[in-house]
């Protein structure tokens, strides 16, 4: 079971890489691979641009480009693919996405974000992403790919608060009051 953690935005709204922003004694990537760990996905992807890592192979496409990088390596895998900056996302939530993806054999993401998600990197798939990167005039958001490929939208009672990211510091501020110290 694989799974992929989109590390390599620019993090330019926090003025430094979120994935390095420290809980306790972990960073949050490090606290974000536990969480997927604790869901049963045992097989990490880190998407980001440093030794070790999956590194996009056309940057500045944000999610996409991280996408497109993992079609290249993995055709054929389903994988779950979860942001690093959502640090309130609950395993039992990745599990929904998980279960209902594979039983779908299809894209699905939760209603309240197209992060995380679950993608079944088959050929349809794939050939859609290849043809949205490779044209020059496609739009190249996340929402236009996920509803190109017929996503289905997954309804998670009482999560919205999971969904909450981290952009700006006062965000980080807020969020780390809602963890668990």
């Amino acid at each position: 079971m694989l799974a992929a953690i989109l590390a390599g935005g620019r993090s330019s709204r926090m003025g430094r890489d979120k994935a390095s922003l420290c809980l306790g004694n972990q960073t949050l990537l490090e606290f974000m691979e536990s969480k997927i760990r604790q869901s049963g996905l045992d097989r990490i992807i880190i998407c980001r641009n440093d030794p070790g890592c999956l590194r996009d192979l056309i940057p500045g496409l944000g999610p996409i480009g991280a996408i497109y990088t993992l079609r290249q390596h993995y055709a054929g895998s389903g994988v779950l693919i979860v942001p690093v900056d959502m640090p309130l996302l609950t395993s039992h939530t990745l599990c929904e996405l998980w279960r209902a993806g594979t039983g779908k054999q299809s894209a699905v993401h939760a209603r309240q974000s197209y992060l995380p998600l679950y993608l079944q990197l088959d050929e349809p798939t794939c050939e859609t992403l290849d043809r949205i990167v490779k044209e020059d005039h496609s739009n190249k958001s996340l929402g236009f790919f996920l509803s190109a490929i017929g996503a289905q939208q997954l309804v998670l009672e009482d999560a919205d608060r999971e969904f909450a990211n981290v952009n700006t510091p006062k965000d980080w501020e807020d969020i780390q009051k809602l963890l668990p110290a």
